[in-house]
């Protein structure tokens, strides 16, 4: 089958690529990674989560043209959860871009309002911070190309929303140590007891 598509606020419906495709390629190294990558989904799915929940009964400025790209039409059928398990199992990346990638969000937030995490907007919000964050942490990452597939969106849209996410931000990706530490006690308290073979 075709898979799970992610409804698109812009442009065409991009295909949700199908596990399997990728399944040969990117695996769990071992039965301890994948209990850590299971404890850091949680974590970060309840953090995004509780985000939306707080926000929801805020009143936001309508998002601007310069960010409209990163809402949804409508709430996607992909769950958070889901959405960040798939994420981490084919992002295959450091812990430490998800910490930098929680603070993009932060950041994004303060500097436009409209981009305050909600269920219309916090799948691809978080996907492009991971991408970010992939990029400015890691020696070497992943294609666009593989980003956009993992993520449900089309190139193109993958590329736009990198774009915008960095002008929101100003280009300011360095992350303090005092602020990556806090972020690190937030979301690791659960999961640093545990070793992934991917950490650095």
């Amino acid at each position: 089958g075709r898979g799970r598509e992610l409804d698109s606020g812009s442009g065409p419906k991009a295909i949700w690529t199908p596990w399997g495709s990728l399944e040969s390629v990117l695996r769990f190294s071992d039965e301890s990674d994948a209990v850590f990558k299971q404890a850091m989904a949680r974590n970060i799915s309840l953090i995004l989560s509780s985000s939306c929940e707080s926000n929801k009964s805020a009143r936001y400025p309508h998002p601007p043209q310069s960010t409209v790209m990163f809402f949804a039409k409508k709430t996607p059928d992909v769950s958070i959860l889901y959405y960040v398990e798939r994420i981490i199992q084919y992002f295959e990346c450091s812990k430490s871009v998800f910490y930098v990638a929680l603070v993009y969000l932060e950041r994004a937030g303060r500097a436009e309002p409209s981009l305050r995490l909600n269920l219309l907007n916090v799948h691809r919000l978080f996907l492009t911070a991971m991408v970010l964050s992939a990029k400015f942490c890691e020696d070497e990452c992943y294609t666009n190309q593989h980003y956009a597939m993992v993520g449900g969106v089309g190139l193109n849209e993958m590329n736009t929303l990198e774009l915008a996410l960095l002008q929101v931000m100003q280009f300011k990706l360095h992350v303090p140590h005092q602020e990556y530490q806090r972020v690190e006690r937030t979301l690791g308290h659960d999961v640093d007891i545990r070793t992934s073979r991917r950490d650095r």
